[in-house]
């Protein structure tokens, strides 16, 4: 028998076919994708299928179409279905503006497909009748008085269509859920819609309907107990999937890190959104969609002659990320023969450098046909050049050395006197008012975000070990810090509630880890550093020698969802049930997460690529014969995420 397909050439297989609709009816036609879809487009067909299609252009809705042929009287709008009601204004306006600069008197033919996610359509099927959760139900009220509605605009021609979202993949190995919040601690409705996600992805792969459920963390825990109310009979299916599922929530320090290691997670972490991408407010997949905005390719342009961008994303995200810079090297030194753009070459490359790579794209910059031809490996170079510099993101820079001295303080000491180390390097404020650098110099101060963020970092790595009693003095240093640097927060008062219920909030996600039993440090025991909640339970699943598992549930198909199995509603609703491990941690029993033709690796809230990276590492190492697929309801998990769920007070520009 050959080998099973790889799991996610299926689920780029699917995402093509979902958007099949699109393509057919984009032939010559204005593609205007809002937030929601431009995040989509970007993960599965990329938006240069479009533009090979026949799309004669490709941008946000809402865009400066100015550089639009206006004589496009043909559109195509891709929304996402819970935004509608929203983005119907959007629509409007962004069709007359186009149709007002051309002939006014011919009609405007707009095709609009609302798309929703597994999960949303089911929960319309179960609240079509306005029950339940509003936003869904108001959502298919809405539906069907859209194209009504838009046949009341003048010179408009509109057609009304669904379109479905499926797991879509922005890396090659790695997939997340659209429409999931993607929380560090996910409520009852995000447990309920990862659960139709996972579903969905699996009848994606083509996985049997035996297919085994791992658990680790309450969210996750209630996520694969309802799993199975959700999978559709496969006839054929002959794919062997095993499922293991963790809560972010147990692992905070890697997304709240500084010290990423990892190309794509510098990018991620650290980097603005370069220029040209669309969505904007989405930071899930930073990455540009190739003929958008201002940028939009003349009609009629074939496909461009590049190599596969998202293959080359992946490499960069795989263990081989030196050979992935190398190759994207290559890939620039290929473009700029193909568009006869000439580049400053010399006898020995050596080491790719963010001095080399900019060199090599300031050529492009007089070469217009060159920059729409190849525009997405350009934009990917740019800030890859800007990862690999010096100076890629000043304000983590600033955090990293004050990271490096807890990490080694958490070797040296156990954990145990993290929290007043952190005291130490609080830059408490002069006389003058202005704040006091810490040690490294006037350039290493610290703003309040990145001193929360180093926090969390304290707080996992110290765990259990923790000094408890050094808290109360970082409250207050933290708060005569704030209350000087950010007035608008309130008075003396207010701001030592707030950075009160920030630390404590910490130290319940924290100690809510005292359930688990092997995997309680995440300091490794022979590297005494930090080792990833998910790279521990990889290499104990790979692990020939290792046979019993205290901290993995193993759903056994009893129906958990049918008698309300749907766990804690934030964060408090968790903490509440004790992580609701006790009882159901035992030994996986019969069968071994490992013994399947893909594995997938679940993160309710996102993984980090430096996650991804080490499992790889695993691996490869122990020579399973199993695929790995990654998954998550967010595609990375960064600081930002942190930052804006557990310290919403920080969370803007510091």
């Amino acid at each position: 028998m050959p080998p099973p397909t790889p799991a996610t050439d299926l689920l780029g297989r699917a995402a093509i076919a979902g958007f099949a609709p699109v393509v057919e009816r984009c032939r010559g036609a204005l593609v205007l994708l809002d937030d929601v879809a431009a995040a989509h487009v970007r993960c599965s067909i990329g938006a240069a299928s479009l533009i090979a299609a026949g799309a004669s252009s490709v941008v946000e809705l809402g865009a400066d179409v100015g550089s639009i042929a206006v004589s496009c009287r043909t559109m195509v709008a891709v929304v996402g279905g819970l935004e509608l009601e929203a983005t119907l204004p959007v629509l409007k306006q962004s069709i007359e503006s186009i149709a007002s600069a051309g002939n006014p008197a011919a009609p405007v033919d707009v095709t609009v497909f609302v798309a929703h996610n597994d999960a949303e359509l089911a929960e319309m099927a179960r609240h079509s009748h306005s029950q339940g959760h509003g936003s869904v139900s108001s959502s298919v009220t809405t539906l069907t008085g859209a194209e009504s509605e838009m046949r009341r605009w003048p010179g408009v021609s509109p057609c009304v269509l669904h379109l479905r979202f499926g797991p879509t993949t922005p890396f090659p190995g790695l997939c997340y859920f659209p429409g999931c919040a993607g929380s560090l601690v996910p409520n009852v409705l995000e447990v309920e819609m990862a659960a139709i996600s996972l579903a969905g992805l699996l009848d994606t792969i083509g996985a049997s309907g035996g297919s085994g459920l791992w658990s680790c963390g309450e969210a996750a825990k209630a996520v694969v107990g309802q799993v199975g109310r959700y999978r559709r009979p496969l006839p054929g299916a002959l794919l062997k999937a095993n499922v293991v599922v963790m809560d972010r929530a147990l692992d905070l320090a890697g997304p709240a890190s500084s010290l990423s290691s990892s190309v794509i997670g510098r990018i991620m972490n650290g980097l603005p959104e370069p220029a040209g991408t669309v969505g904007s407010a989405d930071r899930d997949v930073p990455f540009p969609l190739w003929g958008h905005g201002t940028c939009a390719a003349p009609a009629g342009l074939a496909h461009p002659e590049c190599p596969d961008v998202r293959r080359l994303l992946g490499v960069l995200l795989s263990l081989d990320e030196r050979a992935g810079l190398h190759e994207l090297r290559s890939a620039l030194l290929q473009a700029g023969s193909t568009a006869n753009v000439t580049l400053p070459l010399s006898a020995k490359m050596g080491k790719v450098t963010k001095k080399q790579l900019d060199s090599y794209l300031a050529p492009f910059a007089a070469a217009d046909a060159a920059v729409l031809q190849h525009a997405e490996l350009l934009q990917l170079t740019s800030v890859v050049a800007d990862s690999l510099g010096k100076g890629w993101a000043p304000t983590r820079g600033r955090a990293a050395p004050a990271e490096k001295t807890v990490m080694a303080a958490a070797t040296d000491t156990d954990g145990a006197e993290l929290l007043g180390m952190l005291v130490d390097l609080v830059p408490l404020p002069r006389k003058d008012g202005a704040p006091r650098a810490i040690e490294g110099g006037k350039d290493e101060l610290l703003a309040p975000s990145e001193l929360l963020l180093l926090a969390v970092v304290a707080y996992s790595l110290g765990f259990p070990s923790l000094d408890w009693d050094s808290e109360p003095q970082l409250r207050k240093v933290l708060t005569n810090l704030l209350a000087t640097e950010r007035p608008d927060l309130g008075d003396f008062a207010a701001v030592g509630e707030t950075v009160g219920t920030a630390l404590e909030g910490i130290g319940e996600l924290v100690r809510s880890r005292h359930i688990l039993k092997r995997y309680r440090s995440l300091m490794g025991d022979t590297t005494m550093a930090y080792e990833p909640l998910l790279k521990q339970i990889v290499a104990d699943l790979f692990d020939s020698s290792v046979s019993e598992f205290p901290d993995l549930h193993k759903e056994r198909g009893r129906g958990v969802g049918a008698a309300g199995g749907g766990g804690g509603g934030g964060r408090g609703g968790l903490l509440n049930t004790g992580l609701g491990l006790l009882g159901g941690m035992m030994g996986v029993g019969g069968t071994h997460p490992t013994d399947a033709d893909v594995l997938v690796l679940v993160v309710l809230g996102g993984l980090t690529c430096e996650e991804i990276q080490e499992v790889q590492q695993i691996a490869r190492q122990r020579d399973r014969k199993v695929q790995l697929l990654f998954a998550g309801t967010r595609a990375i998990s960064t600081q930002q995420q942190v930052v804006a769920e557990l310290f919403p007070f920080a969370a803007r520009a510091d």
